[in-house]
């Protein structure tokens, strides 16, 4: 008995810390496909098809897990929709291994490092803002967001990027306690967040 509340209780926090994420995302975009509409059409077209494509994935899964695959292409939404917003100051990189497409991870569990990188990169780095997204697969699988940039001292608790990581470590630790790492470290005139999940084919939906 003592065993099911505590899953419940997981389960109830996992979805409370979901629904945590993007509180402001969508209130930018429909500022920007506003000013859009007069300027370009087509481009305020192709925006409403990334954020509809991006909120029918968010909205869709009722679940707490989805694939790699799934979610990297909600964040590459995401990110189109950012560069729409940034132009040329944006300019973004995926090295996925094909390998994790079928791995179930936390439901947006990258989501908040990329807005940390976009955020705060965009506050600190040289015009264009590097983004990189990374995996990489031994025994472990790592994944890393990068940005050009350096990390931004003495953020405030109430600070929304502040708020995302602190998401991801304690999504990180319902999921996979004690067996996962994750950093936030500057390498390279670089800001990078780093997941590494142990022993990841266990994780590997069938």
């Amino acid at each position: 008995m003592t065993l099911i509340a505590t899953n419940l209780a997981n389960e109830a926090q996992l979805q409370m810390l979901r629904y945590q994420i993007n509180p402001h995302f969508l209130f930018n975009a429909l500022n920007t496909i506003r000013s859009m509409v007069e300027e370009d059409k087509t481009v305020a077209r192709k925006m409403i098809t990334e954020l509809a494509n991006f909120f029918r994935y968010s909205l869709s899964n009722v679940g707490t897990t989805d694939t790699f695959e799934h979610e990297i292409n909600a964040i590459k939404n995401y990110l189109e929709i950012q560069k729409i917003r940034f132009e040329e100051k944006l300019i973004v990189e995926y090295d996925i291994d094909q390998k994790v497409n079928n791995l179930k991870i936390p439901f947006f569990i990258i989501l908040p490092l990329v807005e940390n990188a976009v955020k705060f990169g965009l506050q600190t780095s040289k015009i264009p803002l590097a983004i990189k997204i990374c995996t990489k697969v031994n025994s472990n699988l790592e994944i890393s967001v990068s940005n050009s940039g350096r990390i931004v001292e003495n953020i405030k608790k109430t600070d929304g990027t502040n708020t995302g990581i602190e998401n991801t470590r304690k999504r990180l630790e319902l999921y996979y306690p004690d067996n996962y790492s994750f950093r936030l470290f500057e390498d390279d005139n670089c800001v990078v967040s780093q997941i590494i999940i142990k022993d990841f084919r266990n994780h590997l939906s069938e």
